[in-house]
């Protein structure tokens, strides 16, 4: 159990991977580019001496690395490119650096956009709508109507209050729902999905992909969401 806590996210294995190979990887500061297919290399020298960390957390945590920011401004043209051990065994090429760039570009507009996405959510105001009275108004020709009847059964009312308070526990309002950044998210983490409405869902992730994210709802069903509607 403590060795499981030791990687419950991306950050806490690319820790591990900077202290076990420390002149491959870097938790702050300049990146170097790696070599091409080093995830083989990867697997074959820490899954076998490390089981509780699987090829997939290993492939999303690689993932999680190459596409930050400072990995990506590394790519120059003729940059060395390095294994595990920080040899050098391969050189960046022009065709490299311009897909490097354009990644860069794409993840800095996304959150950007992002970014005013939810200072708008935040600025939004929700209109309460006026409670529309029914007992005792009067009718166009002045004649007061008769009051409704709003008395419920025992067994009715025990029901009406236990489906209002289903999801209590298992939902949020989307006024208090909170986008994260989605490179903070791994498999396994409880997030907040927004499903249409008014409510935010619990839920956890089961799948990481490019644009798109699998979780299981409280509900047990599973859907898959773009990475804007995941939050806390």
């Amino acid at each position: 159990m403590e060795n499981e806590n030791k990687f419950s996210t991306v950050k806490d294995i690319v820790e591990f991977l900077a202290e076990k190979f420390p002149k491959c990887f870097v938790v702050k500061g300049e990146c170097k580019p790696l070599k091409i297919g080093l995830f083989n290399d990867l697997a074959e020298r820490v899954c076998a001496e490390t089981p509780e960390l699987s090829k997939t957390r290993l492939r999303h945590a690689l993932r999680f690395y190459t596409t930050r920011w400072n990995y990506l401004e590394a790519f120059k043209e003729g940059a060395a490119r390095v294994d595990l051990d920080g040899n050098e065994v391969d050189t960046v090429t022009a065709e490299q650096v311009e897909y490097a760039t354009k990644n860069l570009e794409t993840s800095k507009s996304v959150f950007e956009q992002k970014k005013k996405s939810q200072n708008a959510g935040a600025k939004r105001k929700f209109v309460k709508k006026p409670f529309r009275k029914t007992d005792g108004e009067k009718s166009a020709e002045g004649a007061e109507k008769p009051a409704r009847n709003r008395k419920f059964s025992g067994a009715a009312r025990q029901n009406r209050n236990q489906n209002s308070g289903a999801y209590k526990g298992n939902s949020i309002g989307t006024e208090s729902f909170e986008q994260i950044d989605i490179t903070t998210v791994d498999v396994g983490s409880k997030v907040h999905v927004l499903c249409g409405g008014s409510k935010a869902v619990e839920a956890t992730v089961i799948e990481m992909a490019k644009d798109v994210v699998g979780v299981e709802l409280v509900t047990g069903m599973v859907i898959r969401v773009s990475p804007d509607r995941i939050g806390r």
